[in-house]
Formats: C-alpha cells, structure tokens, sequence
C-alpha cells in the first residue's frame, strides 16, 4: 500500500513535466521539462524501496540500480543550466569584463564534460557490488513500516562524492540565477534554486535514515507544487508582457496609418471595409472611432471614373465629392495582402492627384500656346517666301506679259509650295477619332511596296535598300497608309544622308515584351546630339527645302496609334530609327483590361 501511494505521488512531477513540455514555448521550458523528469524518476527509484511486499529483493536492487542515474546525473544538469543562464547574460553585454572572465572561468563545456564523465562513471558503479552490494530490509522507525535498504560497496564514496558536487554546482546555480536582469525570471531561477536545496537536504536526511526516508517523496512534491506555481507565474506574466506590446504595436500601426495623408482602408473576401484612416473617414464624413464593417459599393458609390486626358498614369483616377462639396480627382491602387498564406485582405491607397492634374493642364496649356507661337512663326515664314516670289513675278507680267510662260511656271511651283505647307498643317491639326482600327495586313508587304517606291531614287543616287526579318509578321489596328507614310518619310530622310555606295537597311522583329519593331539603319553622315533632341519639333529641318513638318507628322501617327518612334544616331556613323508597335496580343490584353 505504502509503494503504490509513493508512486503515485512520484506521477505528479511527471504530469507536471508534460504540461511543461506541450504548454506556452518559453526559452527555459526544456529545462524545467527535464529538471521535474529527472525528479519524477527520482521519487519512483526511491518508492522502489518500499517494494518489499511486491517485488523481491533482486528485482528491486535491478530496478532501484537502473533509475538511480536521476539522482547521479543531476548534478550534471545543474550545472547545464547555470552554463545556459550564464551564455545568455554574457550576450547582454550588461556585465564587466572582471564578471565576465570569472562567469568563462566558472561555467564552460570543459567543466560540463568532465562532470558528464564522472556521472557516467558512477552510475556504472553503482552496477556493480563496489556501489551497492545488495538491499536489506529495515525499520528505521517504530511508527513507519519497514523497507529496503541498499548496502554499499567500497566504492560508494564515489556518490558521496557526487552529493557534494549537487551542492557545489546547486551553489553555482544560484550565482547565475542573481546575474539575471529580468526580474520575473530571475525570482523563478531563485525559487527553482531554493526547491533543490530543499529537495537536496531532505534527501541527504533522508537517505542517512536521519529521517524516514519516503520524506524525500513528500519534498518533492512540495518543490515540485512551488515550481510549478513560479512557472506559470512566469508564463503569466509572459503573455501579459506580449500582449501589452501587441497592444502598442497595434497602438503605433493606428497612428502611422491616420498620419499618413493619403486614403487608405482596408477590405475583406466579402469587399467589407474593416479597416481605415483618418484621412478616408474624413472624406466621407464617417467616424473613425464607432466605425464598423461597411460595405464598400455603399461608400465609394459617389465616386465616378475619370478619364485622364493625358493618358500619363499607370493607376485608376477617380471623381469624388467630398461631404463639403468639394470635388477630388483621387489616385485608386490595391495590392493584396497575404495573411496566413491565403489572400484573405486587400490594402487599397488613394492619392489625391487634384492639384497636380491641374498643374499638368496648366503645363500642357502653356505647352500649347507655345507650338502655336513657333508654328505661327514658321508658317509666317513658310508661306511668306513663296508670297514674296509670287508677288514679285506678278508685277514682272505686268510690266512683260509676252515673258508669261516662265514666270506663270514659277508662280505655280510656289502655289504648290503653299498648297503643300498647308496641307501638312491641316494633318496636324485635324482632330483623329479615340478608335482602333481593325486593319490586319502583313508587314513586309508594305516595306516591299515602300522600297518600290524607293528603288528608282535608290538607283539613281547608287545607294542600295535591304529588308530582312520574319516575312510572316502581321499588325492589327494600324492604318496600312499611315505605316506607308511614316516609312517612306524616315526612309526618304535616310537616302538623303546617304553618299554613293550607302545602305540603307529595314530589319521587322518580335521583341521579347510582345511588341513588333520596324528598324531603318543606315549607314549615312549621322545627327549630332543637339539636332537629335530637337527631331520632330514643327519647323524644325536640316535640309534646305524641307518644311519641317514631316518627322511631326510621323510622331503624331504613331502616337495616335499606339505606337512610339525612337532615333539613334552618331556622328559619322550613321543612324537608327526604331517604330515600336503593339502586337496583336498586346492590343487583346489592353481590350480586356479596359472591359
């Protein structure tokens, strides 16, 4: 009766030691975890001496031999812990380099090892009739039944031995336990400190039969209780601590949101707003504060899609009305928010682009008025030359009109002049519908067709026109006569740079981003870096009867369309024109994300 109430109450550190073990993570747990381990088996190895009425004497001594390697190899794990506790104040950089070198003098792996050692040797010892002989039945005490008794060898001073090292690195212990700087811990490494003492006297009493000897159980439960209570204080006092710096960490997540000047909030599977700042509150009159889930259609319903006249931002603009009546062109992005590996939230961000969509009309007005002055100017000067001529020869016929046929011929080659200038200004200016055409034609067709047109001129100035690339190349929504025009301009500018013997070479490739590229190099006298910059601007030629319109005029087609017109060039080298379109996959794409 008196061992199966002895080992249960050895069970008690042991379920202790599991809950420990599956409870809250904490840095110390695995300590604690084997400490009541080692003291659960303790408490058992010490019931298998009340065994007399169930086992016999050899079993016991087997049995009773085999667990005793919890109270040998205590005084190892001891030691272990202080090493631990003493690691992490040294990476704390909170102690002197005095402290410092007695803590690495005091608490290293050499001296683990070799008290490691010495525990392995005296467990194998203790297997031996030189540890403990046998086991005797005794009664120590009248009042208190009877029990085994283990009788030692020669060499049990071995274990003596070990009981004085518990003591000295249970001492050791306490000395690191005083170097810790967190309060809660250090008062629970304080109470682990004086359980083992405890435990440690009581069993020493115990174990010399100054007391009965089942008393040692009974102090294990008692240290056993104490530890557990300052472990979940610990634990307590641990969550609280982390539960006040979620609340700060949400605290300060608040305030940066609200500080922040743009609108944002965020929403739900469900497109519910569950979270928001100050600043989108405002916006639509809402507190914060008493705020709930809302459904966004609900709030963001008086907004209505801007169309940006510029066609310069990557992001949706919306109108909003604002609760004062005012009226805001806000910036919309959303980005999704990967929260316990599903996309359960989206952030979503609103600049206000009010102010700066009107400084941009501003500069494009400005911009405007501008061109107008240098083509006002240089219309002034295009058609006042080919006036002046016609003005002049009109008085020559009436002072000579038998000399009419010559000066008639003039006359009309200026009107012609006029006629031409004109005619690329009315281009320029003729407003060209928002819509795609749905043109399907085969690039190289119409390069072949340009170098036709070219080929005579090309023979005549002993210049020579190559294509190359993929024959099966289509484009779709591009006018066949605009890529016509805008080829036989570029091209045309290239024979005219070139001397005898020149290149000009039209190379049509897919590029890796899905676009189709018509290149034009050639190997004439080049442009200078200050020339270049100013290509395409109205008015502006290096030839002696250009009118400057021409490379404009390609610009405008191919930005109408889509498309971009790039020039490289280098001095003495030659120079390259690259027309970039969108291919047929990319046009799909921009239908379906605009649908």
């Amino acid at each position: 009766m008196n061992f199966i109430l002895l080992i249960t109450l050895s069970i008690i550190p042991l379920i202790f030691c599991l809950v420990t073990f599956f409870g809250k993570y904490t840095h110390f747990r695995k300590r604690i975890t084997i400490f009541l381990m080692l003291l659960a088996i303790w408490q058992i190895d010490v019931s298998i001496l009340y065994s007399n009425e169930f086992f016999s004497n050899s079993t016991a001594l087997i049995i009773f031999r085999s667990l005793r390697f919890a109270p040998i190899f205590q005084m190892a794990i001891i030691y272990f812990f202080s090493m631990r506790i003493m690691q992490e104040c040294l990476e704390s950089d909170q102690l002197s380099q005095k402290m410092i070198s007695i803590l690495h003098w005091l608490f290293n792996r050499t001296i683990f090892y070799i008290l490691l050692a010495y525990c392995l040797f005296v467990y194998a010892v203790n297997f031996t009739p030189y540890g403990i002989q046998h086991l005797t039945v005794v009664k120590e005490f009248p009042q208190f039944p009877s029990h085994y008794y283990p009788v030692y060898g020669p060499l049990n001073f071995t274990f003596t031995i070990n009981i004085y090292l518990t003591f000295i690195t249970t001492m050791l212990f306490l000395f690191a336990s005083l170097q810790v700087k967190n309060l809660p811990l250090k008062r629970f490494f304080i109470s682990l400190n004086v359980s083992t003492i405890f435990i440690f006297i009581i069993g020493v009493m115990s174990g010399f039969l100054f007391i009965p000897l089942f008393f040692s159980s009974l102090s294990s439960l008692i240290s056993t209780c104490v530890l557990f209570i300052g472990y979940t204080s610990v634990q307590s006092r641990t969550i609280e601590q982390i539960n006040r710096e979620l609340r700060d960490q949400s605290a300060f997540l608040e305030i940066l949101m609200n500080v922040n000047p743009n609108y944002l909030y965020v929403r739900n599977q469900k497109k519910e707003i569950v979270a928001l700042n100050k600043s989108f509150a405002d916006l639509h009159g809402i507190n914060p504060m008493i705020f709930h889930k809302t459904d966004e259609i609900f709030l963001m319903a008086k907004q209505k899609k801007w169309i940006n006249p510029m066609k310069n931002c990557s992001h949706d603009i919306y109108e909003f009305e604002d609760v004062q009546g005012t009226n805001h062109l806000i910036e919309w992005t959303c980005k999704q928010i990967n929260f316990q590996g599903e996309k359960n939230y989206s952030l979503c961000f609103g600049h206000d682009v009010t102010e700066r969509m009107q400084n941009e009309e501003m500069i494009i007005k400005s911009e405007n008025m501008r061109v107008l002055g240098e083509m006002a100017a240089g219309i002034a000067h295009e058609i006042k030359n080919p006036l002046t001529s016609i003005k002049g020869f009109i008085q020559l016929l009436n002072e000579d009109p038998e000399c009419n046929t010559g000066y008639l011929k003039i006359i009309s080659a200026e009107i012609d002049r006029i006629n031409e200038v004109v005619g690329e200004l009315l281009y320029m200016a003729k407003p060209q519908a928002n819509t795609k055409s749905n043109s399907f034609f085969n690039i190289m067709d119409v390069i072949d067709h340009v170098k036709l047109l070219l080929d005579t001129t090309a023979i005549m100035t002993n210049v020579e026109i190559q294509t190359a690339g993929d024959p099966a190349l289509h484009l779709r929504g591009f006018e066949e006569k605009l890529l016509k025009q805008v080829l036989l301009n570029i091209m045309k500018n290239s024979l005219e740079a070139l001397s005898k013997g020149g290149k000009v070479k039209i190379k049509i490739e897919r590029l890796m981003d899905d676009q189709i590229r018509i290149r034009v190099i050639d190997n004439g006298i080049g442009i200078s870096r200050e020339k270049l910059k100013r290509l395409g601007e109205p008015f502006y030629t290096t030839k002696e009867k250009g009118t400057g319109l021409g490379l404009t005029i390609c610009h405008k087609i191919m930005r109408e369309n889509n498309g971009s017109l790039q020039f490289k060039s280098k001095l003495g080298m030659g120079t390259v024109v690259d027309l970039i379109f969108v291919s047929q996959s990319n046009s799909n794409n921009e239908l379906q994300t605009s649908s």
